[in-house]
């Protein structure tokens, strides 16, 4: 965390020297997250509300959840920093160091009894993109792989042992989830769903009892309670109020009228030289269907290897380059996790995982139209890749240390 604040302090003292204006703000913010610019001042007007002791409208404000936590911190630390980018530092240091300690716990539920050293979240610079400026990422990856966790520690149960214990903990983290993302709640919904699923064939093959599946049912009913109110309401043929896009209003669409109804949103919010497939709009659920491939070939790829040394977007030359060096990291990742995979039995924890993944990716390549925020949005899936191979590096790593081991008694 020190080391987050030192990169914090560099980029205050950029920001009110100028000396990298193009890339850093007064305040700062870094044009590699250009949506701290829009947070930033939407943190100041609930500032203000707040010292007017308007809480009611602060609440009712249509705002972000972690816009609000950074007008508490703007109210607090702004007479003795100035509003900038050193206030919301408490906020950022928390996301990080209890996303670490979830990372860690990841790893050990997936099988990993060797702890890595935080220098291997260095490897990813975008990793100072996420914790120090003013987004809700880090907020939605700390809740993210907590609300992972819990999952698979509920799945991972002997018995019914704690069984109750569990399922509070899921459904007490997944509010924050919503808060955090509204707009891909329906992800949890998918992964439940999926889990569900799963828990289900577990429960057929009597690996696990009816009291345990009985638990996963509810908490999937609970997280997917709105969507069957709607479906009910359907079902009885009742009206539901619900505010429709007017381009998709008499499109023929029976169950993925929600992707095509974000992916537009999108379209509009993003229109710069990240735009990925603009041109292309969901009138249909064959139109999401067809569009399938492409989506996870976004998702798995996007930079492509042609944008790499490019100078165009926001970021310029400078973020194509360090965007290049972390997709040939996660490339080697995954190359090295496909073959340390043959080698190991996969349990409930890397079967969740990997779902967890995969529906992570198809949702963000159906939905998301720009490069950057798609970028940012994978960074929770690239932790879960790392997790899965540190698990299946674990014979390896054991090895080389019983090796250097016998060399250094040698010796």
């Amino acid at each position: 965390m020190l080391l987050q604040l030192s990169i914090i302090i560099a980029f205050r003292i950029i920001g009110i020297y100028e000396l990298a204006p193009e890339y850093v703000n007064s305040h700062g913010y870094s044009v590699f997250a250009s949506d701290s610019f829009s947070c930033h001042n939407q943190a100041l007007l609930l500032k203000d509300v707040l010292l007017d002791f308007r809480f009611q409208d602060w609440w009712g404000e249509n705002s972000r959840f972690h816009t609000r936590l950074a007008s508490f911190l703007y109210l607090f630390f702004g007479p003795i920093f100035g509003n900038n980018i050193l206030c919301i530092w408490p906020l950022n240091a928390f996301c990080l160091f209890f996303s670490w300690k979830a990372w860690l716990q990841l790893i050990s539920s997936l099988g990993g009894t060797k702890t890595p050293s935080s220098w291997h979240w260095c490897l990813f610079p975008s990793i100072i993109l996420h914790f120090t400026q003013l987004l809700r990422d880090p907020l939605y990856i700390l809740f993210f792989l907590m609300w992972l966790n819990a999952w698979i520690a509920f799945f991972q149960l002997e018995k019914n042992k704690s069984l109750y214990k569990s399922v509070i903990l899921v459904l007490l983290i997944s509010p924050f989830l919503f808060w955090v993302r509204e707009r891909f709640w329906v992800l949890a919904q998918v992964m439940s769903l999926s889990w569900l699923l799963y828990a289900l064939i577990l429960t057929t093959f009597k690996r696990k009892g009816f009291q345990w599946f009985a638990c996963v049912l509810f908490m999937t009913l609970v997280i997917n309670s709105n969507s069957i109110y709607k479906i009910a309401l359907k079902v009885m043929n009742q009206e539901i109020s619900e505010v429709r896009d007017p381009e998709l209003k008499d499109k023929p669409f029976t169950y993925f009228y929600k992707i095509a109804s974000l992916r537009n949103d999108f379209i509009k919010s993003y229109q710069n030289a990240s735009s990925l497939d603009h041109e292309v709009h969901f009138e249909s659920d064959q139109d999401v269907i067809q569009y399938i491939p492409r989506a996870l070939q976004i998702s798995f790829f996007m930079p492509f290897p042609d944008m790499w040394f490019s100078n165009t977007g926001k970021t310029g030359k400078l973020g194509k380059i360090l965007s290049a060096y972390e997709m040939v990291l996660i490339w080697s990742i995954l190359c090295v996790l496909i073959y340390k995979s043959y080698h190991r039995r996969w349990t409930s924890a890397h079967l969740i995982c990997l779902s967890a993944i995969l529906i992570s990716y198809l949702a963000l390549g159906l939905v998301v139209t720009n490069g950057g925020a798609l970028y940012r949005m994978r960074f929770a899936s690239w932790l879960i890749w790392a997790a899965l191979m540190f698990s299946f590096m674990q014979p390896f790593l054991s090895k080389h240390n019983s090796v250097k081991l016998e060399v250094a008694n040698k010796e």
